[in-house]
């Protein structure tokens, strides 16, 4: 029989075996990479999208330097977003209904 020692609190206030937490960390291995234009300091609006990217999906991040007004989003080497292709920034939440509209 287990105990209380046995299970965690989840952010939902639901108690989880720690097992079965680490099982579904361990199946979520998607990795986004924001390339971003240092010169015209677009390197925080790459971080507060990698957190939201890994609030949301779990999801491994990294920022990459670039230039000439980059700020383009990958996921899993795919381009999910490209600014100069768009001619914009992303819209609040577009980058994340463009990664569920392509599982």
């Amino acid at each position: 029989m287990k105990d209380a020692n046995d299970f965690e609190k989840d952010n939902q206030n639901q108690w989880r075996n720690p097992a079965s937490l680490s099982i579904m960390t361990e199946e979520r291995s998607m990795k986004a990479s924001i390339e971003y234009c240092v010169q015209l300091n677009y390197k925080l609006r790459a971080a507060s999208l990698a957190a939201q990217l890994q609030k949301t999906f779990n999801a491994e991040t990294s920022l990459i330097k670039g230039g000439g007004g980059d700020f383009d989003v990958y996921v899993d080497n795919v381009v999910i977003f490209s600014k100069k292709k768009e001619g914009r920034f992303p819209n609040e939440g577009e980058v994340e209904r463009l990664i569920k509209n392509q599982s």
